[in-house]
């Protein structure tokens, strides 16, 4: 990102950094990497994800609530099956499956 710094892409780049600080745990660089992103490309589902996932973690329920609904207005039909068959099965794709399940995403 620093070498690029006007890059179109950018949010792009973020979003890829954000999930690895929430890999490791570290939420909050997350939730502001998240937030970054999004300024620069709103309704980019993976950031939204990701997203969630921290919110959630954090126990900000009421942001995650949110960030939620947002995800289903943007895709209606996702399910814990479709979320779960979009990815690999890793660790971090096991913990959004998680917090979707929590916050009510039906299985079909």
């Amino acid at each position: 990102m620093h070498l690029s710094p006007l890059d179109p892409q950018k949010y792009y780049f973020e979003m890829m950094l954000a999930n690895s600080y929430l890999a490791m745990g570290r939420l909050d660089e997350a939730v502001a990497l998240c937030r970054s992103s999004l300024a620069k490309n709103r309704y980019h589902l993976p950031t939204l994800r990701a997203m969630l996932i921290a919110q959630y973690e954090l126990g900000q329920e009421k942001a995650a609530r949110e960030t939620y609904e947002l995800i289903l207005a943007l895709q209606p039909d996702l399910t814990l099956t479709k979320y779960t068959a979009a990815g690999s099965h890793s660790r971090l794709r096991q913990r959004g499956a998680k917090v979707f399940a929590e916050l009510g995403l039906r299985q079909h």
